[in-house]
């Protein structure tokens, strides 16, 4: 039986990743590969806000629609939420190819794009492309 692939991600960089490849104008089994990568990276994104919640909750604080986490003044501690939630942020987490060579097509995909990158896009972009380098080199 063959080994599939691994890669390792900070879930900081989770958000930026999905963004970049939904927007991503791939075709076939890239495509493909694509959109199963980001499943997982969507249910990881899941998984954070999850805990995200949960964090906040035993700091005593409450995250809002947009994002920001509020905090009752008088019974909450907000330096450990943020020393905890900047922990949480650098967790990795590992994503499992469950398609063989699925990995091997979008690194392919990805290092033949020829539309310009800049900003949070050349980030997301670069990011991918290291992980998905780096368990090639592992594998």
């Amino acid at each position: 039986m063959t080994e599939l692939n691994a890669i390792s991600l900070r879930k900081n960089d989770l958000g930026q990743i999905h963004i970049f490849l939904v927007s991503s104008e791939l075709k076939g089994a890239a495509s493909r590969a694509r959109t199963k990568l980001d499943k997982l990276i969507s249910d990881n994104l899941n998984d954070l806000i999850a805990d995200e919640k949960e964090l906040a909750k035993d700091h005593n604080g409450t995250i809002q629609n947009n994002g920001n986490v509020s905090f009752n003044s008088e019974t909450s501690d907000r330096d450990d939420f943020d020393v905890e939630h900047r922990q949480l942020l650098d967790e990795k987490v590992s994503l499992i190819e469950h398609t063989e060579g699925y990995f091997d097509k979008l690194t392919t995909a990805l290092n033949d794009l020829t539309k310009d990158l800049n900003g949070l896009d050349a980030q997301a972009y670069d990011t991918l492309l290291d992980a998905l380098e780096a368990d090639k080199a592992e594998g």
